[in-house]
């Protein structure tokens, strides 16, 4: 809600800051009762998430611009490519995994930059053919 709020720009970073604090209290506490946890696993979380790089990276978002609190984005970028390996079986060699890594990834980068990705492919092929160089994926 706090996020939503200052999203909407009903207060600045410093009043998001200001709203967060009762949520790390209540983390901080919750990771550290669970280090004595009866389950490893959850011992060995709550121990990680409290160590300071952790613990500085989980708050990220209330500090820096144009960081969410979630990874939705890269979720969502990943959709695509999580479906075509369940729909295909994925890949059967080291050299295959890495091409379809490359394809997913222009077709990936073309597609935030508002780009067709077959005219890409298409200028690339021609480049080759020309023994230029492939055109960049690099914004201007």
């Amino acid at each position: 809600a706090s996020w939503h709020r200052f999203e909407a720009g009903k207060y600045g970073r410093a009043g998001l800051r200001g709203s967060m604090v009762c949520h790390q209290t209540a983390f901080r506490e919750l990771f550290e009762q669970n280090q004595t946890h009866e389950d490893l696993k959850v011992r060995r979380l709550s121990k990680d998430l409290l160590r300071p790089v952790q613990w500085s990276g989980l708050w990220t978002f209330v500090t820096a611009s144009g960081v969410g609190p979630t990874n939705n984005p890269a979720e969502q970028a990943l959709r695509q490519a999580v479906l075509l390996r369940r729909k295909s079986g994925g890949t059967r060699s080291t050299i295959g995994m890495a091409a379809l890594a490359t394809l997913l990834s222009v077709v990936e980068t073309c597609r935030r930059q508002a780009r067709s990705a077959l005219d890409y492919f298409e200028a690339v092929i021609r480049s080759q053919r020309l023994a230029q160089p492939p055109p960049s994926l690099v914004p201007a």
